[in-house]
Parts: C-alpha cells; sequence; structure tokens
C-alpha cells in the first residue's frame, strides 16, 4: 500500500542492511518505513524495569 502511494520500506535483520536502508532513504527521501527484526533475546527497556527493577 505505501509503495502504491509513493512510500517506501525494508525489513532488516542485519546492521549492514540498515545501513542499506537508510542510505536509500538519504539518497531519495520520501515516507518510508524500517521494519528492524531484532532477536527475542534483546529485552525493551519497559520489560526490564517491571521485570528486573532496572532503569537505563
Amino acid at each position: 500500500m505505501a509503495r502504491a502511494l509513493g512510500g517506501g520500506g525494508a525489513t532488516v535483520r542485519t546492521t549492514a542492511e540498515l545501513r542499506a536502508a537508510l542510505a536509500e532513504y538519504v539518497r531519495a527521501p520520501r515516507p518510508t518505513v524500517i521494519d528492524v527484526r531484532i532477536t527475542r533475546e534483546v529485552l525493551s527497556v519497559p520489560y526490564r524495569r517491571i521485570q528486573y527493577g532496572e532503569d537505563v
């Protein structure tokens, strides 16, 4: 849908893919969604705060 309306997007799993997606955006700015897939072993800040009492 986004592409049909002139937008762009990418799904990235590595830092190299993220750099490429960002370079594409800088080269041709337009509304863009970058879906960054990370491992399930990385805990979000809110989860760490609730479960482990950690703060950043």
